[in-house]
């Protein structure tokens, strides 16, 4: 509680509603609203910030993001799970929808195996139809999936193959896991690298990188909107995963997780998971991909 009980006594009435109105606060419970689906009560928190404070810009984006949203998925209907809500329009048809949640069930099993995550709650599933996957995402042309808190994925009218589909929803709930366990505060890099190698991918042997391999630069990799960047950024953020799951298994990646998730910087949680700094393994990556 902020000021103490011998300030509270001496405050004007306006000083104390003042303090009482926390706009970070507020927007955390935006945020938290959002991804337990329940947009209105985010939407309720965002505009009283901004009526507050209008130059908000964080508040301001994420009300223009739930508004698009909640406008798209008006008419969706829902399927509840023991572990999933599903959201879809009714032109996914019920073939579609049975294949999506055996996927979400067989990749939750996969990853809980593999990372010992268990949700404390429900994972929110959103599928649209592509027109509607690039109005509300707005993410890069490439982009195939997303989790912002919530999964997000686009379907063609033509289910792909169980495999296909099978390994996108691996991604995608593999990213929902890695975010929980760090707290947030896993690297792009490692979130991506992580991801594919829980979808059962294997790193290319012939890899090399021209140039001075930096993580600071993979991490650049994978968020560009050029396709071919971004996926030479994936390629090296597997191998480098690969490579540090043959150091420690995934024992020493749940680890690594649970310190960057405890608050550790990447820099100090890798020596004490695995008995060297930072600077010395990227200068052992740098040593086999620039061969």
């Amino acid at each position: 509680m902020r000021g103490g009980p011998t300030r509270r006594c001496c405050s004007s009435a306006r000083g104390s509603a003042t303090a009482e109105f926390d706009a970070e606060a507020r927007l955390l419970l935006a945020h938290l609203y959002d991804q337990r689906d329940s947009p209105e009560r985010a939407l309720g928190h965002l505009r009283a910030v901004l009526e507050r404070e209008p130059a908000h810009e964080a508040a301001r984006r994420l009300l223009e993001k739930v508004e698009r949203e909640h406008q798209a998925e008006a008419d969706f209907q829902r399927i509840v799970t023991p572990r999933f809500v599903v959201k879809y329009r009714r032109a996914h048809g019920e073939e579609t929808r049975r294949a999506v949640v055996a996927a979400l069930d067989a990749a939750a099993d996969r990853v809980a195996r593999a990372l010992a995550y268990a949700p404390s709650g429900r994972v929110t599933v959103v599928l649209y139809e592509q027109r509607q996957w690039e109005d509300v995402t707005r993410v890069h042309g490439w982009a195939t999936g997303l989790f912002d808190g919530k999964i997000r994925l686009p379907l063609p009218s033509t289910l792909p193959p169980v495999a296909q589909l099978e390994r996108l929803i691996v991604h995608e709930y593999a990213h929902a896991a890695i975010h929980h366990l760090a707290r947030g505060r896993a690297p792009r890099w490692l979130h991506e690298g992580l991801a594919q190698a829980l979808e059962g991918l294997q790193a290319d042997p012939m890899l090399r990188v021209p140039g001075s391999l930096s993580l600071a630069g993979v991490e650049a990799l994978v968020t560009d909107a050029d396709p071919l960047r971004a996926r030479a950024g994936y390629d090296i953020a597997l191998w480098v995963v690969r490579d540090l799951l043959d150091r420690g298994g995934m024992e020493a990646m749940r680890e690594l997780l649970s310190r960057l998730g405890a608050g550790d910087a990447l820099a100090e949680a890798a020596p004490r998971v695995y008995g060297l700094g930072m600077g010395e393994i990227e200068f052992q990556w740098r040593r086999v991909l620039g061969g």
